[in-house]
């Protein structure tokens, strides 16, 4: 279609469906599709180029490619808060029914270091150690955390920089790969966190945080584990409160990943738990706590207690 045959009065025109009354000439942005379209006065053509999901017309979820029709698990470009913001491409997982509760959940793999104003907090004795910045398979563990010699206990933190109002309702899955045991104190398992500010220090002992986490409620003798939170559908918008926050994670030894992930989707091999309270005011969360990601753990000896993730978000529920 030639440029001069665009009506003038149809630029920068946002609508949410297609219109019915296809006119030649009229180009509009589809808010839904996320595309830009012309029409000709009988059909409605993409004017952008690309195909949902490409580098050039990246998803805003794996949730918006599933309802464009897109089921088959792999790698797809989207551009949302969880890529800080930029088209990345990332492996997506589309129908995962966490714990058979009958909502098929659309993941995408992310890496905490790409959303805004990233920071990471030591406690003592620990490392936090990006092993590859990939996120195109489902294979690939994305950071390491270590921990030795601290009977005080250590931890590492993501803080992503972003609060709850920002994010809205969502699901994340952490698939875990504990390679050192460290000794019989050990942990080494993720967990969400919800900090009062987003200073670059961390600690359980710093009344200026307000944190949930499950660390000490799960077994220290995992080898391959997935954890899942569910978040109430009123997070972002209310102050929710931490024990309607539904967190499971895969119980007994598996023998990959995936099956640990199989685990989390039913009930017989997982376990379903309510979340401890950590230095916070009351049980509620409120809107504008920060969102972070917790690695906990020690060793009283020199053995080091090491474990390898990856991170999966369903960023709309």
């Amino acid at each position: 279609m030639a440029l001069s045959k665009i009506l003038p009065d149809s630029l920068k025109v946002t609508i949410a469906t297609n219109p019915s009354d296809n006119k030649d000439g009229r180009l509009f942005y589809n808010t839904t599709t996320n595309r830009l379209s012309v029409q000709d006065g009988t059909n409605t053509e993409f004017a952008s180029g690309g195909t949902l999901g490409s580098e050039v017309n990246p998803a805003s979820s794996a949730k918006a490619l599933y309802d464009g029709g897109f089921t088959t698990d792999g790698a797809y470009y989207i551009k949302n808060i969880w890529t800080g913001n930029v088209a990345k491409q990332v492996y997506c997982e589309f129908n995962y029914n966490f714990r058979a509760l009958g909502t098929g959940y659309h993941l995408q793999k992310f890496d905490p270091a790409d959303m805004q104003n990233t920071r990471y907090a030591a406690g003592a004795s620990s490392s936090l150690t990006r092993l590859s910045s990939d996120l195109n398979d489902n294979t690939t563990y994305t950071w390491q955390f270590s921990t030795a010699s601290s009977g005080a206990g250590a931890a590492h933190y993501h803080k992503t920089g972003t609060v709850l109002s920002d994010l809205g309702q969502f699901f994340i899955r952490f698939d875990m790969n504990r390679t050192s045991s460290g000794d019989s104190n050990a942990k080494g398992e993720a967990s969400i966190a919800f900090d009062s500010d987003n200073s670059g220090t961390a600690s359980s002992l710093n009344s200026g945080y307000s944190y949930v986490a499950h660390f000490q409620e799960m077994t220290n003798t995992f080898n391959l584990m997935s954890v899942g939170y569910l978040m109430p559908s009123d997070t972002g918008t209310a102050a929710i409160d931490v024990d309607d926050i539904v967190c499971a994670y895969s119980n007994d030894q598996t023998t990959s990943i995936q099956e640990a992930r199989d685990r989390l989707e039913g009930t017989a091999n997982s376990t379903l738990h309510g979340i401890p309270v950590y230095q916070h005011t009351g049980d509620f969360v409120t809107t504008g706590l920060y969102l972070d990601i917790i690695h906990q753990g020690w060793c009283d000896t020199g053995t080091p207690n090491t474990s390898q993730h990856m991170y999966w978000v369903a960023a709309e529920v």
